[in-house]
């Protein structure tokens, strides 16, 4: 079986504040504000943006990728835990860990850990949220997936994307769609340690893990959809697979296309579409970044 996503890759998620969260992406993070031939990736502040639906929303660098942020249309009820799906996750190493803590300590921010969390491959992570409430975990890793060799800042206190844990309302269609479409493993089976939720973890090539936590698809402030710019979990697919997948998506009567080529002035060269899974997410499948 020919798996054909190759890794995550990077995750958009919704905010509540741009300016803030900038803030607190580069500062407690260590992201940079991302870069291409058109200058600074901030979108959806200008007339033509606009015009063509892009909310304001930004794009950094983190661990060698791209992560954004995207303006809520509405407030959404702030997250109290700090654990629990959905989390975007970071690999680093013990130096690093200890930096991101001293920086959350004197930003007088809450988290928890640093903790074991064999469960996501972890020997020591940290949980916190954003100032919207989105959590995230930075952690030490038992294996480093193989993103951690891609190119990144000699600077940069993150050395990849880590794992992934989404909803999954109904957890059987979330691990039918994600194996089917991708061509992954099977999953093994256990259960969230905050919530005691089940859940499945599939491991991707990359070693990565996708993890699905039955949960109710929680609010995000705005409309997700593969019609509408917006929040999105992403995943490569090299561009020899392209073609495999794209008669993979149609076998499967997934409907799906590239919702902002014109507004943020993508050329037809770049392979890049988007389509939603069962719980509610927008995925987005790239093969190779903007330059």
């Amino acid at each position: 079986m020919t798996q054909l996503i190759e890794h995550f890759d990077h995750f958009v998620v919704p905010v509540d504040d741009i300016v803030k969260a900038e803030a607190f992406y580069t500062d407690i993070l260590g992201a940079r504000i991302a870069l291409n031939a058109r200058g600074p990736m901030r979108y959806g502040l200008n007339v033509h943006q606009a015009m063509h639906g892009l909310r304001p929303h930004t794009f950094f660098v983190a661990a060698g990728k791209r992560i954004g942020v995207y303006l809520q249309t509405e407030h959404r009820p702030t997250r109290v835990a700090r654990r629990g799906a959905p989390t975007y996750s970071f690999e680093t190493t013990p130096d690093g860990l200890a930096g991101l803590v001293a920086r959350l300590r004197q930003a007088a921010l809450p988290f928890e850990g640093p903790m074991e969390d064999l469960s996501h491959g972890a020997r020591s992570s940290v949980f916190f949220s954003d100032p919207t409430g989105n959590n995230l975990a930075v952690y030490v890793p038992v294996k480093p997936n193989s993103t951690a060799a891609h190119p990144r800042a000699p600077d940069d206190p993150l050395n990849a994307i880590g794992y992934l844990q989404l909803e999954a309302p109904d957890l059987d269609a979330s691990v039918r769609f994600y194996c089917d479409t991708f061509s992954l493993p099977a999953p093994t089976f256990g259960v969230d340690a905050v919530s005691g939720a089940p859940e499945a973890h599939i491991a991707l090539p990359s070693w990565q893990l996708l993890v699905l936590t039955h949960a109710p698809f929680g609010p995000k402030g705005m409309k997700l959809s593969r019609m509408e710019p917006g929040p999105h979990i992403a995943f490569f697919l090299p561009a020899a697979r392209w073609g495999d997948m794209m008669a993979r998506l149609e076998r499967q009567g997934i409907a799906h296309g590239d919702r902002a080529a014109i507004g943020k002035g993508r050329t037809t060269v770049e392979l890049d579409t988007y389509f939603d899974d069962p719980a509610g997410y927008v995925v987005q499948l790239i093969s190779a970044l903007e330059t």
